[in-house]
């Protein structure tokens, strides 16, 4: 299984989204709404700020995805 597509997936499924949605996030093909964008910062573990950072940058999926890895392991400790 992809790893990009199973994150995908399971953030779709945790934050009620289709995971178009997500592919066209990561991709910067679409921009969240401000709820939403709340919403996946919210499950990124990060701020605003950062979140738009990494999508405005045009992070790879790969760089979205160990930073959402990072954050989480941060909020475990």
């Amino acid at each position: 299984m992809d790893f990009n597509r199973m994150n995908q997936r399971e953030m779709a499924l945790a934050l009620n989204l289709d995971q178009g949605q997500i592919s066209r996030y990561l991709n910067g093909k679409m921009s969240p709404s401000l709820q939403r964008a709340k919403l996946i910062a919210d499950y990124l573990n990060c701020s605003l700020d950062e979140l738009y950072r990494l999508i405005n940058n045009k992070s790879t999926k790969d760089q979205i995805i160990e930073f959402s890895i990072k954050q989480k392991e941060r909020g475990k400790n």
